[in-house]
Parts: C-alpha cells; sequence; structure tokens
C-alpha cells in the first residue's frame, strides 16, 4: 500500500476520519505514554504571619501543599521538609526564593503570608516563575474552621496560570474542577483519550452547568465512538448548559451546533474562523479548524489543504498537541512528502507509543517507510491487528492504493475485518467494506458471494439495503430487489416509520412508494441533514419523471449541500452517493458543464467509504466531459 502516487479518487478528507483522527475505541485504554523530559515542579517557600495564630503557623506551607492537585504543566509540588532543610522556617527574600527554587529543580514557587485578625485569617500567595510574579491569589476564612477552603480558594486563583492559553474557559467548582479540566486538557492533547474522558466527567460532576467541559467530552467522544449516540449526545449536553463561556468557546459550540444538528458546514466553518480570529492564540480552536477542513472540507466544496495550515498552527502553539500531528502524517502522505511523512511518524510516536492510534501510525510506518520484507511481514500477520487498525488500513489502500495493491493485499486486510469484528455494528460494518471494495473493483459476482455467504439477524437489513440500494442507484444486480423489498418493509423499524435509509430506498424503488415518501417527509419534518435530503431526492426523481430535469438538478443540488456527517463515512447511504451519481447523469445528458464539473468534483474526495461502488461509472461519465 505504501508509495503510492494519490491516484484521481484522493480520499483524504474523510478517508482517515475513522482512526487517524477519530478511530480510538475500546483498545486504547491503555497507560499514557511518559514524557521524555523532567515533569516540571513548584516548591511552596515558608509563609510570612501577621499577627498572633492560635496554632503553629509554621504547619501551614506544609498543609497549603497537601491542598495542591497536580496538574501537567506542575507534575509535583517539592516536599516542604526538603524547603525547610535548605531554608528552615523563615520567609525567604524574593532573590533568596528565586535561587532556592532552581536549586530544587522547581520551574514555578509560591510566597506567601498568612495574616490573623480576631476571629478571620486571610491568605495571599503569589506564583513565580523565575524572576517575574505570574499570578496572586487571596482568600478569607474563620479561624480554625475554613483553613482548608482558604487555601482551596487561593489554589483556584493560581491555577488558571497553568492553562495552555487565556482564552479557555474554566469550570466553577475549586481547585478539584480546575485540576480536573486542565489534566483532561492534557490527556486530549497528547492523545490519552480515556484520562481525558475520566477527567472531564470528574468536572462536569463538581460543576454540571460548565458547557464547554461538555462540549470537550463531545470532542473525546468523536475520537473513540464519532456516532449520533457518542458525539451528538454529548453535544446536546453541552448546548443545553452554554452559558459562561469564552468568545472563542462559544463560536466553536455554536459552530458544532450547526454542522452536527443541522449539517450546515458553511455557518460552522465561518464560526470556527471566528474562533481563531478572536483567540488567535488558543490551540483547540485552530485544531477545531483543521479538523473541519480535514474530514468536512469535500463534503462542503472547500479545501482539504487548508487543514495544513490550521495544524501547522497547532504546533506552533503547542508542539505535543499529538492530534494534529497525526492529522499531518496523513496529509503528508497524501501529498507524496517522504520525508516530511517520516518527520511527523517520529514526532507522532515520541509523544504517544500505545494507543490504537499509535499502533495505526506504526503500521503506517512500516507500510510508507519500511522494507520489502517488513511490508510483507505486516501483511503476513496483519489480522493479528485491532479492527480499527484494519479498518484504517482498508481506507489507506483504497485512497492511495495503486489498482494492483487494492486489488492483492487490501484483500487480505478486508478478509481480516470479519475475523475482527466483536459485535454486530462491526461485522456490518466489514460486510459494506467488503462489498464496496468488490463493487469498486467490478468484482459483481464477488460480491453476490460475499452477501449470499453472510448470515444471522445482524446481516438481513444490510444484505437487503444492498440488493435494493444497488437497484435504485442504477448499479448492477446483487440479488432479486422485488424478495429483499419485501423483507425490509415488513422489518419493525420500517413499520414503525423510524428508518430512514429503508424508507427511501423502498420508495425509490416504486414499493409502496406514497407511504413511505410520507414516512420520509415526517422525519425530515425536523431538519435533520439525512432525510430531507433523501426527500429531496424523491422530489428531483418526481420532476424527472415529469421531463423537468432542470428541477431535479436544483433539487439534487440543493440536497448535496448539507451531510449527517457523523454518519457519512461509514453508513450505507448518508455521503448521498445516489444522489450525487444521479446528479452526474442528468447533468452529462443535459450537457450542464457547471452541474458536471461540481458533481464529478464530488466524487474526488470521499464522503464515504461506500462512494467506491459508483467509482466505475462516475469515470466513465466524468472521464468523457470537458468540464474534468
Amino acid at each position: 500500500l505504501a508509495g503510492a502516487k494519490p491516484p484521481r479518487w484522493r480520499w483524504a478528507s474523510a478517508a482517515a476520519v475513522v482512526v487517524i483522527a477519530a478511530g480510538v475505541a475500546r483498545v486504547l485504554w491503555g497507560p499514557p505514554p511518559a514524557p521524555s523530559e523532567s515533569p516540571p515542579r513548584l516548591a511552596v517557600m515558608p509563609f510570612a504571619v501577621l499577627g498572633t495564630p492560635p496554632y503553629p503557623a509554621t504547619q501551614l506551607p506544609e498543609y497549603f501543599v497537601s491542598r495542591f492537585r497536580p496538574v501537567e504543566r506542575v507534575i509535583e509540588v517539592v516536599s516542604f521538609g526538603r524547603v525547610v532543610a535548605q531554608i528552615g522556617t523563615q520567609p525567604p527574600a524574593a532573590a533568596e526564593a528565586r535561587d532556592l527554587a532552581g536549586r530544587l529543580g522547581a520551574r514555578f514557587f509560591v510566597q506567601g503570608s498568612v495574616s490573623f485578625g480576631g476571629p478571620t485569617v486571610t491568605l495571599t500567595a503569589t506564583l513565580y516563575e523565575g524572576s517575574r510574579a505570574r499570578r496572586t491569589g487571596t482568600a478569607t476564612g474563620r479561624v480554625g474552621a475554613d483553613e482548608s477552603d482558604v487555601m482551596d480558594r487561593v489554589w483556584a486563583q493560581l491555577y488558571p496560570e497553568f492553562t495552555p492559553s487565556p482564552d479557555v474557559t474554566l469550570p466553577n467548582g475549586g481547585p478539584e474542577a480546575l485540576a480536573a479540566y486542565l489534566n483532561a486538557e492534557a490527556a486530549f492533547r497528547r492523545g490519552d483519550y480515556r484520562t481525558a474522558r475520566d477527567e472531564y466527567t470528574r468536572v462536569i460532576r463538581a460543576d454540571t452547568g460548565f458547557a464547554i467541559g461538555r462540549l470537550r467530552l463531545a470532542l473525546v467522544a468523536a475520537q473513540v465512538d464519532p456516532t449520533e449516540q457518542g458525539f451528538g449526545a454529548s453535544l446536546r449536553g453541552a448546548v443545553l448548559h452554554q452559558r459562561g463561556l469564552s468568545s472563542a468557546d462559544s463560536l466553536l459550540l455554536d459552530g458544532f451546533a450547526a454542522l452536527l444538528s443541522r449539517g450546515d458546514g458553511l455557518t460552522a466553518l465561518a464560526r470556527f474562523k471566528s474562533a481563531t480570529e478572536s483567540a488567535p492564540a488558543y490551540p483547540q480552536a485552530w485544531y477545531v479548524l483543521g479538523e473541519f477542513y480535514y474530514h468536512f472540507a469535500g463534503l462542503f466544496d472547500q479545501s482539504v489543504g487548508e487543514a495544513r495550515v490550521a495544524f501547522n498552527r497547532v504546533l506552533d502553539l503547542d508542539p505535543r498537541f499529538s492530534p494534529a500531528i497525526g492529522h499531518l502524517i496523513a496529509l503528508a502522505h497524501q501529498a507524496g512528502d517522504r520525508a516530511e511523512t517520516e518527520r511527523l511518524i517520529r514526532q507522532y510516536l515520541r509523544i504517544d507509543s500505545t494507543s490504537v492510534v499509535a499502533e495505526a501510525v506504526g503500521i503506517a510506518d512500516t507500510l510508507i517507510l519500511g522494507s520489502p520484507a517488513d511490508q510483507l511481514a505486516l501483511l503476513k500477520h496483519v489480522c493479528g491487528h485491532s479492527f480499527l487498525a484494519l479498518q484504517y488500513l482498508a481506507f489507506q489502500a483504497a485512497a492511495f492504493g495503486t489498482k494492483a495493491q487494492r486489488e492483492g493485499p487490501a484483500r487480505a486486510v478486508l478478509k481480516c475485518l470479519p475475523q475482527r469484528g466483536a459485535g454486530d455494528q462491526e461485522r456490518v460494518r466489514a460486510l459494506r467494506m467488503g462489498l464496496a471494495a468488490d463493487l469498486a473493483a467490478g468484482w459483481v459476482d464477488s460480491a453476490r458471494h460475499r452477501l449470499a455467504g453472510v448470515g444471522g439477524e445482524w446481516a438481513e437489513r444490510e444484505r437487503d439495503l444492498w440488493v435494493l440500494t444497488a437497484h435504485d442507484a442504477g448499479l448492477p444486480a446483487l440479488g432479486d430487489w422485488e424478495r429483499a423489498a419485501a423483507r425490509l418493509s415488513a422489518r419493525p423499524r420500517a413499520v414503525q416509520d423510524t428508518d430512514v435509509t429503508a424508507h427511501w430506498a423502498l420508495a425509490r424503488a416504486g414499493v409502496e412508494r406514497r407511504r413511505h415518501a410520507a414516512a420520509l417527509a415526517r422525519l425530515a419534518a425536523g431538519g435533520a441533514p439525512l432525510p430531507t435530503s433523501l426527500a429531496a431526492d424523491l422530489q428531483a426523481h418526481a420532476a424527472l419523471a415529469r421531463g423537468d430535469s432542470s428541477a431535479a438538478l436544483q433539487l439534487w443540488d440543493g440536497a448535496t449541500r448539507r451531510y449527517a456527517v457523523l454518519s457519512a463515512p461509514l453508513e450505507l447511504v448518508a455521503s448521498l452517493w445516489p444522489l450525487r451519481l444521479e446528479l452526474v447523469r442528468v447533468a452529462v445528458a443535459r450537457g450542464d458543464s457547471t452541474a458536471v464539473a461540481r458533481g464529478c468534483a464530488s466524487f474526488d474526495a470521499l464522503m464515504g467509504y461506500a462512494d467506491q461502488v459508483a467509482q466505475p461509472q462516475v469515470e466513465e461519465l466524468c472521464r468523457a466531459t470537458p468540464a474534468r
């Protein structure tokens, strides 16, 4: 699979959504990699004491240390005993404190004072980095009752210094929530999604109204469960609690809502761009913008090349932001830049060597940079890899492989997928990917044999949908479509009017068209992208039947500008390939060069893996068109 120049079918936008950027699932949950550099430290100096304390005040700095919750930029606090052993219990001057921190290997140090006045105690602490005072916190409480709370409130005022950007929205809930949030952010940046998920969950427990924590949890879900159930549920929770956000975070949340709830990619893009303009030093804003271009550029007539600019900006701000590096690896390989691909792979594996993403990067390392013997050995034992890593390989074969590679080594990968599938969802996905590859290669008999060879309840709907969709889309017959339609129409979800794809396929086939079209219209009433687009397709075919091909093209053009982006990469028709194929056919017949150009270009980037089934026909149609 390595070494091939990207063919005309350059599927960079959604292809790697499954693993390199978003496919980090159940087997990810290994320990995070240890950082290569020494952890940054903080030292707390003896406090100055004002007034008359009712207890030995020299114990307060040590107690203050015990209230610290470690965060990424300060992994540990130097033992107060080590500080006292060096300078005693009297508060040092600023220069002396700075020198001591240096000897102790502490990047940060705190100097504080505690004041007793009658029944109240006030703690003031200043955080220094070298000779610079970075931040001061102060709090007051009752003597003998509130010392813990006072110290927690002071730490809460110092913690924002450890955020990666001043544009971050921080939670309420004290230092526990703050530390959990900062650690979650750090875990996400280094690709440790298990820790990120756990820490974001802790934040939300401490501050249930913290919307950006819910949005970040949604982003983690996008990495480990990029589905409506995973990402969508978390995003809805964020929208419900949208308050108290920074300007940049508010724009990011608005953009995700537009993209995922309404399929409105252009509005989402405008919001994401505005977030980077309002907070140019905020890595998360640039990362989200890069994610949009990387995964969805092809869906919304944008350039995937813009993703490289955004991800490089992320690394300018945070060189260890591993998800950005993972995306850049795929972009460098797509561009044929072997040296840059190698450099990025090495950079990634220095940060993360244990996750499924790291597994996929390691496989890419062998396939792109390894010797022929290493590549052969990898393919010989390829079934030992995880389902998601194999899924990634299948995408890469479709995206970058030569015809010989797709029909040779890639077949070994596709053969392994059903063996590694752990549940019905993965078995369906393996079947779908195998069928798409068969039809892309023109191996119709192989596709029929594959369909006939699957059994069990999990395969019934998928088999019938493929047979019926092939009939509807004018592809080679995969079976008896009338029997498939009868079985599909009797399935519970179709009877209960909840199966969007089945209603569309049945209506397109003319099976109880009025009933299924009405059911699809009801499902589209809420504005959800997929039923809305499929309902428009039925209207386009009705217009075509009346002889109004101009109206049909307008309907298809509008329908293919909104997508159910979470479903598009892997669902059967969510990428709307049947609509785009019809658009090309009719536009070619009419001689509409503008529509032909747009329709053909829509197949240059992978909207979904199932797009392959249209490849033979689209290549023939577009090859003969001057607009191409």
